[in-house]
């Protein structure tokens, strides 16, 4: 079970991986071109909100079923934080993803609140393109560990 779940996380952040820079790079191309705000980039942009919050769901569930998570019990706090592989995986992986999740669900919240197109394009593009690199930098840390 354990396995594939993690199989079905690691291709489930590929997509969001996609969704966030074709949502981020739509949002910059059409600030700068003065484009309108319309259906189709409702639709990507909040596509892009849900595929990072199923993502999170099965991230945490993935963090609760894993062998890893065990060794908060072996392990104090400071032998946690001491262990490169344990810090990773049990603090700065899931802070990452949640971060990640807060700065999309504030791009998307504050897109909401204006009618301008530009400035609806600009707080998106900043938000999501900064979820999209602290997404870009734990798969590239993961791939590294």
């Amino acid at each position: 079970m354990h396995l594939i779940l993690e199989d079905v996380y690691i291709y489930w952040s590929y997509i969001v991986i996609l969704i966030l820079f074709f949502g981020t790079s739509n949002a910059i191309v059409s600030f700068f071109k003065r484009k309108f705000f319309k259906p189709f980039h409702l639709r990507l942009f909040l596509f892009g909100l849900i595929f990072s919050y199923i993502q999170i769901f099965i991230g945490l569930t993935l963090y609760l079923i894993s062998p890893k998570f065990n060794l908060w019990y072996e392990f104090s706090i400071i032998k946690v934080i001491k262990n490169k592989e344990a810090r990773f995986f049990l603090l700065e992986y899931p802070l990452t993803n949640l971060l990640m999740v807060f700065l999309i669900t504030v791009g998307w919240s504050l897109s909401q609140f204006t009618v301008d197109s530009r400035k609806k394009f600009l707080r998106i593009g900043i938000f999501y393109g900064l979820g999209f690199i602290i997404l870009i930098y734990r798969t590239l840390k993961l791939n590294s560990i």
